[in-house]
This record gives C-alpha cells, sequence and structure tokens, in this order.
C-alpha cells in the first residue's frame, strides 16, 4: 500500500534562540498555533522542527536537533526537579513518586519509561513552549504526544549517547481493536525512550515518522 506524505502548508526553519541572539535578534512568537493544524506532525513541521525526509517521512530538522542535543547534555548531567516537569505541563501541584513518576494537580499521572525519556522532555520543552503561539492552552495529552513523536525520532540516547533502534509488532487481540507496539530504545544501555500503542485507525501520522509497516486492508 503506497504512503501519501502531506507536505506542511506552512514551511519554517527552525534557528536556535542562542544562534539568533548571538546575530543580534530576540527570538519571536511563531505565529504558528497547534490548534490551527491538522495534525502533530504537520505542527511540528510548520515551525521547523521536523523537515521532509527523502523517503516521504519526517525527521528531526538540523537545527532544532542540534540544540535539543545540547540540551539534553546539560540536562542529565544534573537531576531532573519536580518543578521541571511541572514547567512541562504549567502545573500548579506536582508529587514525585520515584525518579520517572509524578502526579500532577492530584489526578493527572505522568510516567516516563526512563530517565532518559524524561531527561530529553525536559530539554525540548522550552524549545517547544518558544515554537507555539498557544503551547500555554495545549492540554497535557497532546503536549505527551508531541514529546513521545520527537522521543522515537532520537538517534542517539539522552543517557549514554549510544544508537538508538525501534521494534515494533502488531496485535490483534480477540474482541478489541488492532494495535501495533512501538518502542524505541537504546542499543547501547538499554534503556526505553518510547513506548506506545497505536491503534490501527491512528497508523497514518506515525508512519510519517518512519515506523509501522503499511498494512493490506
Amino acid at each position: 500500500m503506497d504512503i501519501s506524505f502531506r507536505a506542511p502548508r506552512i514551511t519554517r526553519r527552525y534557528f536556535p534562540a542562542p544562534l539568533l541572539r548571538a546575530f543580534g535578534k530576540q527570538p519571536s512568537s511563531s505565529g504558528v498555533t497547534i490548534s490551527d493544524l491538522e495534525g502533530a506532525n504537520e505542527a511540528l513541521a510548520a515551525v521547523g522542527i521536523l523537515a521532509p525526509a527523502s523517503d516521504a517521512t519526517y525527521r528531526l530538522a538540523s537545527g532544532f536537533r542540534e540544540e535539543w542535543r545540547d540540551r539534553i547534555r546539560a540536562v542529565r548531567s544534573r537531576d531532573v526537579t519536580p518543578e521541571e516537569v511541572a514547567t512541562l505541563f504549567d502545573a500548579d501541584e506536582i508529587d514525585r513518586y520515584g525518579e520517572t513518576s509524578f502526579v500532577l494537580g492530584k489526578n493527572k499521572s505522568l510516567r516516563w519509561n526512563s530517565r532518559a525519556a524524561l531527561v530529553a522532555d525536559v530539554a525540548a520543552g522550552e524549545l517547544l513552549r518558544s515554537a507555539f503561539d498557544d503551547w500555554g492552552s495545549t492540554d497535557a495529552t497532546t503536549r505527551e504526544d508531541l514529546f513521545r513523536r520527537l522521543r522515537l525520532l532520537l538517534d542517539r540516547c539522552p543517557r549514554c549517547d549510544g544508537p538508538v533502534a525501534t521494534d515494533e509488532h502488531h496485535v490483534d487481540p480477540c474482541c478489541q481493536r488492532p494495535y501495533t507496539v512501538v518502542e524505541s530504545f537504546c542499543r547501547s544501555c538499554d534503556e526505553v525512550l518510547t513506548a506506545i500503542d497505536v491503534p490501527d485507525t491512528r497508523a497514518e501520522s506515525w508512519r510519517e515518522l518512519g515506523v509501522l509497516e503499511a498494512r493490506s486492508e
């Protein structure tokens, strides 16, 4: 089955904030809102975080990838604080339960697959905030989805810089809708970066990230 590639309606180039400041410019509003675009990949491409790849999929844009990597290295050298996690989701209250588990506002549970995944999201948080005009009003579920998509495109581990691999397997359970389990992990330290269950009905947008084999109906 052929997979059609939808080019983003807006083409922008990502310039890291430090580079802008080096030329005497301040980072400005992008004018792009998540809610105005058709999907997560289109939103990320519209602000220059994703770029089209040669195989009709998306990849991390080089400018974003380099700044994100620099921020990852800075964050992993210290402990991630609950306040940083609260900032990721603009939460007023947060409780920590272990290294990678948190509860926001007493009812929203968050758990990362590994410290490497948590580090990656904390490092990406301010980059996404500065990219989208409506980040402050974007709900936690949408933010989590964007973070997972970015982690799935990492080629180096946030913990040790080892190579990242992706694995997937299709599940067709009785009396339930079929889905595919997608997991990315470090080949060197075995840290799991992303682990998601993608229903077949939502597979297309994940195929645009280079995962999920096309399946005949």
